[in-house]
Protein backbone atom coordinates (compact mmCIF):
# COMPACT_ATOMS: atom_id res chain seq x y z
CA UNK A 1 0.00 0.00 0.00
CA UNK A 2 2.73 2.77 0.83
CA UNK A 3 4.29 1.86 -2.67
CA UNK A 4 1.63 2.40 -4.19
CA UNK A 5 0.87 5.93 -1.92
CA UNK A 6 4.34 6.63 -3.21
CA UNK A 7 4.30 5.65 -6.92
CA UNK A 8 0.79 7.88 -7.36
CA UNK A 9 2.80 10.86 -5.45
CA UNK A 10 5.85 10.20 -8.08
CA UNK A 11 3.48 10.38 -10.91
CA UNK A 12 2.05 13.69 -9.36
CA UNK A 13 5.39 14.95 -9.34
CA UNK A 14 6.22 14.34 -13.10
CA UNK A 15 2.86 15.29 -13.90
CA UNK A 16 2.95 18.84 -12.79
CA UNK A 17 6.40 19.13 -13.90
CA UNK A 18 5.77 18.42 -17.57
CA UNK A 19 3.42 21.57 -16.90
CA UNK A 20 5.97 23.86 -16.95
CA UNK A 21 7.25 25.23 -20.40
CA UNK A 22 10.24 27.40 -21.20
CA UNK A 23 7.62 30.52 -21.60
CA UNK A 24 5.55 31.15 -18.57
CA UNK A 25 2.97 33.75 -20.32
CA UNK A 26 -0.53 32.31 -20.20
CA UNK A 27 -2.24 33.39 -23.56
CA UNK A 28 -6.12 33.96 -22.56
CA UNK A 29 -8.56 32.77 -24.96
CA UNK A 30 -8.64 36.33 -26.72
CA UNK A 31 -4.90 36.47 -27.38
CA UNK A 32 -4.22 38.82 -24.64
CA UNK A 33 -1.77 38.08 -21.74
CA UNK A 34 -2.74 37.79 -17.95
CA UNK A 35 -1.05 41.14 -16.42
CA UNK A 36 0.84 39.20 -13.93
CA UNK A 37 2.80 38.27 -16.88
CA UNK A 38 4.24 42.04 -16.99
CA UNK A 39 5.35 42.41 -13.19
CA UNK A 40 8.80 40.54 -12.51
CA UNK A 41 9.68 38.64 -9.83
CA UNK A 42 8.65 39.53 -6.26
CA UNK A 43 11.60 40.56 -3.97
CA UNK A 44 12.25 41.64 -0.98
CA UNK A 45 16.07 43.11 0.17
CA UNK A 46 17.00 40.64 2.60
CA UNK A 47 16.02 38.08 0.64
CA UNK A 48 12.60 37.48 2.82
CA UNK A 49 9.58 38.46 3.15
CA UNK A 50 9.44 42.02 4.12
CA UNK A 51 6.56 43.06 6.85
CA UNK A 52 6.13 46.92 8.12
CA UNK A 53 7.10 46.66 11.75
CA UNK A 54 4.33 46.20 14.70
CA UNK A 55 3.82 50.12 15.34
CA UNK A 56 3.38 50.85 11.45
CA UNK A 57 0.09 53.14 10.98
CA UNK A 58 -0.52 50.36 8.18
CA UNK A 59 -4.06 48.84 8.47
CA UNK A 60 -3.30 44.78 8.91
CA UNK A 61 -6.07 44.20 5.96
CA UNK A 62 -3.89 45.34 3.71
CA UNK A 63 -0.38 44.20 4.90
CA UNK A 64 -0.75 40.44 3.36
CA UNK A 65 -2.64 38.90 0.49
CA UNK A 66 -1.74 35.10 0.12
CA UNK A 67 -3.73 34.04 -2.49
CA UNK A 68 -2.67 36.68 -5.29
CA UNK A 69 1.23 36.30 -3.26
CA UNK A 70 1.91 40.06 -2.91
CA UNK A 71 2.86 41.26 0.29
CA UNK A 72 3.63 45.49 1.75
CA UNK A 73 7.16 45.88 1.59
CA UNK A 74 8.10 44.07 -1.37
CA UNK A 75 9.17 45.17 -4.83
CA UNK A 76 8.11 44.39 -8.23
CA UNK A 77 8.81 44.91 -11.88
CA UNK A 78 6.34 47.13 -13.79
CA UNK A 79 7.30 48.89 -16.66
CA UNK A 80 11.04 50.59 -18.10
CA UNK A 81 12.36 53.80 -18.03
CA UNK A 82 15.94 55.20 -18.07
CA UNK A 83 17.93 55.06 -15.02
CA UNK A 84 21.70 54.68 -15.42
CA UNK A 85 21.89 57.67 -17.93
CA UNK A 86 23.13 55.57 -20.71
CA UNK A 87 20.91 56.10 -23.69
CA UNK A 88 22.55 53.40 -25.29
CA UNK A 89 21.63 50.28 -24.08
CA UNK A 90 17.29 51.30 -23.59
CA UNK A 91 15.84 51.71 -20.40
CA UNK A 92 16.18 49.72 -17.19
CA UNK A 93 13.24 48.16 -15.46
CA UNK A 94 11.08 50.06 -12.81
CA UNK A 95 11.29 48.62 -9.30
CA UNK A 96 7.97 49.31 -7.45
CA UNK A 97 7.59 49.44 -3.49
CA UNK A 98 4.16 47.55 -2.64
CA UNK A 99 2.57 49.80 -0.16
CA UNK A 100 -0.96 48.39 0.27
CA UNK A 101 -2.50 45.23 -1.27
CA UNK A 102 -6.23 44.96 -1.21
CA UNK A 103 -8.23 42.66 -3.21
CA UNK A 104 -6.73 42.25 -6.49
CA UNK A 105 -4.67 45.55 -6.67
CA UNK A 106 -1.23 46.58 -5.51
CA UNK A 107 -0.79 50.11 -4.65
CA UNK A 108 2.58 51.27 -5.14
CA UNK A 109 5.33 53.65 -5.27
CA UNK A 110 8.62 53.77 -7.25
CA UNK A 111 11.91 52.37 -4.99
CA UNK A 112 14.03 54.77 -6.55
CA UNK A 113 13.21 58.42 -7.96
CA UNK A 114 13.01 58.30 -11.67
CA UNK A 115 13.72 61.63 -12.47
CA UNK A 116 13.36 65.34 -11.22
CA UNK A 117 10.73 67.99 -12.41
CA UNK A 118 8.94 70.89 -10.76
CA UNK A 119 5.40 70.49 -9.19
CA UNK A 120 5.03 73.29 -11.89
CA UNK A 121 7.40 75.51 -14.31
CA UNK A 122 5.66 78.14 -12.97
CA UNK A 123 6.14 80.10 -9.59
CA UNK A 124 2.30 80.85 -9.20
CA UNK A 125 -0.04 79.60 -6.84
CA UNK A 126 -1.41 76.29 -8.31
CA UNK A 127 -3.12 72.70 -7.15
CA UNK A 128 -2.47 69.42 -8.34
CA UNK A 129 -5.55 69.75 -9.94
CA UNK A 130 -3.63 72.24 -12.23
CA UNK A 131 0.25 71.57 -11.59
CA UNK A 132 2.49 70.60 -14.28
CA UNK A 133 4.21 67.52 -12.92
CA UNK A 134 0.32 66.08 -12.60
CA UNK A 135 0.24 66.32 -16.61
CA UNK A 136 3.47 64.86 -17.67
CA UNK A 137 2.99 61.58 -15.51
CA UNK A 138 -0.29 61.02 -16.98
CA UNK A 139 0.91 61.52 -20.36
CA UNK A 140 4.67 61.86 -21.27
CA UNK A 141 5.42 59.28 -17.88
CA UNK A 142 2.43 56.82 -18.76
CA UNK A 143 3.18 56.48 -22.56
CA UNK A 144 7.18 56.56 -22.17
CA UNK A 145 7.15 54.01 -19.16
CA UNK A 146 4.30 51.41 -19.76
CA UNK A 147 3.54 48.91 -22.38
CA UNK A 148 0.00 49.63 -23.84
CA UNK A 149 -0.90 45.87 -21.75
CA UNK A 150 0.99 47.80 -18.80
CA UNK A 151 -1.18 50.86 -19.23
CA UNK A 152 -4.58 49.01 -19.06
CA UNK A 153 -3.78 47.45 -16.05
CA UNK A 154 -3.00 50.99 -14.55
CA UNK A 155 -6.63 51.67 -12.18
CA UNK A 156 -7.70 55.66 -12.56
CA UNK A 157 -8.53 56.73 -8.94
CA UNK A 158 -9.83 59.39 -7.74
CA UNK A 159 -7.65 61.80 -5.50
CA UNK A 160 -7.78 64.14 -3.08
CA UNK A 161 -4.51 66.40 -2.33
CA UNK A 162 -5.10 68.40 1.17
CA UNK A 163 -3.00 69.39 3.58
CA UNK A 164 -4.25 67.46 6.86
CA UNK A 165 -1.76 69.95 9.02
CA UNK A 166 -1.72 73.61 6.80
CA UNK A 167 -5.18 74.76 5.71
CA UNK A 168 -5.45 75.75 1.89
CA UNK A 169 -7.50 75.34 -0.99
CA UNK A 170 -6.29 71.69 -2.27
CA UNK A 171 -8.54 72.40 -5.92
CA UNK A 172 -10.99 70.12 -6.63
CA UNK A 173 -10.45 65.71 -6.26
CA UNK A 174 -8.67 64.75 -9.73
CA UNK A 175 -8.84 61.15 -11.36
CA UNK A 176 -5.22 60.20 -12.27
CA UNK A 177 -3.25 56.77 -13.47
CA UNK A 178 -0.43 58.31 -11.49
CA UNK A 179 0.43 60.22 -9.43
CA UNK A 180 2.34 61.62 -6.42
CA UNK A 181 1.40 60.59 -2.95
CA UNK A 182 0.35 62.64 -0.87
CA UNK A 183 1.07 63.85 2.79
CA UNK A 184 -2.15 62.25 4.55
CA UNK A 185 -1.66 59.15 1.93
CA UNK A 186 2.65 59.25 3.38
CA UNK A 187 1.73 59.45 7.28
CA UNK A 188 0.98 55.08 6.67
CA UNK A 189 4.06 54.25 5.56
CA UNK A 190 6.76 56.32 7.48
CA UNK A 191 7.67 53.22 9.36
CA UNK A 192 8.40 51.05 5.95
CA UNK A 193 11.55 50.65 4.92
CA UNK A 194 12.24 51.98 1.60
CA UNK A 195 9.42 54.56 1.98
CA UNK A 196 11.15 57.90 3.32
CA UNK A 197 15.00 57.65 2.26
CA UNK A 198 14.80 56.89 -1.09
CA UNK A 199 18.58 57.36 -3.60
CA UNK A 200 17.64 58.81 -7.06
CA UNK A 201 18.48 56.90 -10.41
CA UNK A 202 21.70 58.26 -12.04
CA UNK A 203 19.47 59.45 -14.60
CA UNK A 204 17.54 61.32 -12.45
CA UNK A 205 20.61 63.12 -11.01
CA UNK A 206 21.23 64.56 -14.63
CA UNK A 207 18.06 65.74 -14.77
CA UNK A 208 18.28 67.92 -11.66
CA UNK A 209 17.86 66.14 -8.54
CA UNK A 210 20.76 67.84 -6.33
CA UNK A 211 21.68 68.03 -2.46
CA UNK A 212 22.42 64.25 -2.84
CA UNK A 213 25.54 64.56 -1.38
CA UNK A 214 23.86 66.56 1.52
CA UNK A 215 21.89 63.75 2.40
CA UNK A 216 24.43 60.62 2.37
CA UNK A 217 23.38 59.18 -1.22
CA UNK A 218 19.54 59.70 -0.78
CA UNK A 219 17.26 62.74 -1.89
CA UNK A 220 14.24 64.82 -0.88
CA UNK A 221 11.08 63.74 -3.26
CA UNK A 222 8.15 65.68 -4.04
CA UNK A 223 4.19 65.08 -2.38
CA UNK A 224 1.32 66.35 -4.48
CA UNK A 225 -0.38 68.40 -1.12
CA UNK A 226 -0.10 72.03 -1.56
CA UNK A 227 2.56 73.21 1.25
CA UNK A 228 2.68 76.36 3.39
CA UNK A 229 0.47 78.12 0.60
CA UNK A 230 -0.79 76.97 -3.09
CA UNK A 231 3.23 78.27 -3.94
CA UNK A 232 4.29 75.77 -2.49
CA UNK A 233 4.13 71.86 -2.43
CA UNK A 234 4.97 69.35 0.68
CA UNK A 235 8.33 67.16 0.42
CA UNK A 236 9.63 64.35 2.16
CA UNK A 237 13.24 64.55 3.59
CA UNK A 238 15.60 61.88 4.03
CA UNK A 239 15.84 60.81 8.00
CA UNK A 240 13.50 63.36 8.69
CA UNK A 241 10.36 62.79 6.99
CA UNK A 242 7.57 64.65 5.70
CA UNK A 243 7.72 68.77 5.44
CA UNK A 244 3.89 70.14 5.57
CA UNK A 245 5.49 73.37 4.59
CA UNK A 246 7.37 72.64 1.28
CA UNK A 247 9.50 74.25 -1.31
CA UNK A 248 8.26 76.26 -4.25
CA UNK A 249 6.37 74.69 -6.48
CA UNK A 250 9.20 76.11 -9.47
CA UNK A 251 12.28 73.92 -8.00
CA UNK A 252 12.70 70.77 -9.41
CA UNK A 253 12.40 68.32 -7.31
CA UNK A 254 13.02 64.26 -7.57
CA UNK A 255 10.11 62.73 -8.67
CA UNK A 256 8.31 58.82 -7.40
CA UNK A 257 5.13 57.99 -9.25
CA UNK A 258 2.76 56.61 -7.49
CA UNK A 259 0.09 54.10 -8.61
CA UNK A 260 -2.26 50.93 -8.63
CA UNK A 261 -2.07 48.29 -10.46
CA UNK A 262 -4.68 45.56 -11.19
CA UNK A 263 -3.68 42.29 -11.13
CA UNK A 264 -6.13 39.97 -11.42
Amino acid sequence: MKKFICLLLACILVFSLCGCGKNDVVDNKDGTQNVQDTIGSVTSDDNETSEPESESNIDDEYIENEDIGYKVGDYITFGSYEQDNNLGNGKEDIEWLILDVHDDKLFVISKYALDAHPYNTEYVEVTWETCTIRSWLNDEFFYSAFSELERENISTVTLNSANPVIDGDPGNDTQDKVFLISIEESYGYIELDGFINCIPTEYAISQGVNDVNLFGGFCWWRLRSHGSNQAYAAVVYPNDGIDCVGKKVSMDGAIRPAMWIEIA
